[in-house]
């Protein structure tokens, strides 16, 4: 059976006899005091990558879109259902006047309804069109 505690070993063979060392003994203090401080600056530098991860994920405030963009108007494609949507009432949310993009004129008129009673100081556009027909008829 064998127990540790810092810096110590207890061996203990078949006949029952238990041998020890220290583990500092058998080095130098220097070279233990080196090893300790790299740990100490390892153990640094990791717990600030994670403090700065959580600081820009949580606490620090988002961009400036108006100042970084100049405001005005974004567009927004595939904007009647999911990510789409999501972008225009972020948009929105923010004081921009969005132009929505999709496929389907019912759905877009439906969020465009929904935007506008969430955001009532934004202007909304939108616009029906299918990237993709446009995209083949382009092709050939």
């Amino acid at each position: 059976m064998a127990e540790e505690s810092f810096g110590q070993v207890n061996i203990e063979n078949e006949s029952g006899q238990v041998f020890w060392y220290n583990l500092t003994d058998k080095l130098s203090p220097k070279l233990v005091s080196i090893f300790a401080i790299i740990g100490i600056v390892y153990a640094l530098l990791k717990s600030s990558k994670f403090l700065r991860y959580l600081y820009k994920r949580f606490i620090r405030a988002g961009y400036d879109l108006h100042q970084r963009y100049g405001g005005g108007w974004a567009v927004v494609t595939g904007a009647s259902d999911g990510i789409g949507y999501e972008y225009a009432n972020r948009l929105a949310a923010r004081g921009f006047d969005v132009i929505l993009i999709a496929r389907n004129e019912e759905k877009l008129k439906f969020r465009i309804d929904e935007l506008k009673k969430l955001h009532p100081k934004s202007e909304f556009k939108h616009i029906v069109f299918d990237f993709e027909i446009w995209y083949l008829q382009d092709a050939y």
